[in-house]
C-alpha cells in the first residue's frame, strides 16, 4: 500500500501542474510537440509486496487537433522473488495544458489483461515438503481494471518524459463477490517518451 505523505505529494504535483499551467506557456516549444504517435519504454517499480521491478513498452496517439486526449497500448512484465506477472493494458489519456506547455498533467484509465506466474523460493517448496506438502508452480490469467494520474515533461519538442502512478486491479478467480476478486497492483514508473 502507498504511504499517505507519497500519495499526498502525487495529488498536490498534479493539482498544482493544473493550476498553474499558464505559468509555464512561455516555455513552449515553436510547433504543438503532442500529437500524432509516440513510443514509450517504461521502468518502474511495483508497490504490492516485494517491491518488484517493472519494464515495458507503450505505443501511443495522441489527437493532433486538440492534443488533450489520447489513446495508449502497455504491454509489460513485472519479476519478483516469488514469480512474475505479464499484462497488457489499454488506456485513454486525458491531459491538460498541452498545446501550451512544457509540463502536461494526465489523468489515465483503461483495462486489459494480465498473466500471473507464481514460483515458489527453495526455502518455502523445502518447507512444505517437510509437511508431506508437494507444491506446484500456479498461474492465473485474467481482466484487469488500471486508473492513475501522473505529469509529462517536455525534453524537447519529440522527446518527454512521464512520471506515471498507476492503481491496477486484477480480477482474480478468488470466491466471494466482485470486489472480493479485485487484486492491487499499485505502479510508480517512469516513461521515456519519442514522438515520431
Amino acid at each position: 500500500m502507498m504511504s499517505k505523505p507519497l500519495a499526498r505529494a502525487l495529488v498536490l504535483v498534479t493539482l498544482g501542474s493544473l493550476l498553474a499551467a499558464p505559468v509555464w506557456a512561455q516555455e513552449a516549444p515553436p510547433r504543438d510537440p503532442v500529437g500524432g504517435f509516440q513510443l514509450g519504454i517504461l521502468a518502474g517499480v511495483q508497490l504490492r509486496g516485494s517491491a518488484s521491478g517493472q519494464f515495458g513498452l507503450a505505443l501511443g496517439w495522441t489527437k493532433r487537433s486538440t492534443s488533450n486526449v489520447g489513446f495508449e497500448l502497455e504491454a509489460a512484465f513485472t519479476r519478483g522473488p516469488d514469480g512474475e506477472v505479464y499484462h497488457g493494458l489499454f488506456s485513454v489519456i486525458l491531459q491538460s495544458g498541452s498545446r501550451a506547455t512544457r509540463i502536461v498533467p494526465y489523468l489515465a484509465l483503461g483495462g486489459g489483461v494480465y498473466h500471473a506466474q507464481t514460483t515458489l523460493r527453495p526455502e518455502v517448496i523445502d518447507a512444505l515438503a517437510g509437511f508431506g506438502i508437494e507444491p506446484t508452480d500456479a498461474s492465473e490469467t485474467g481482466g484487469l481494471i488500471a486508473f492513475g494520474f501522473g505529469v509529462r515533461y517536455y525534453l524537447s519538442e519529440k522527446i518527454s518524459f512521464r512520471a506515471d502512478y498507476r492503481e491496477m486491479r486484477g480480477i482474480t478467480t478468488s470466491s466471494g463477490g466482485f470486489f472480493d476478486k479485485l487484486h492491487s497492483m499499485r505502479r510508480i514508473g517512469g516513461f521515456l517518451v519519442i514522438k515520431f
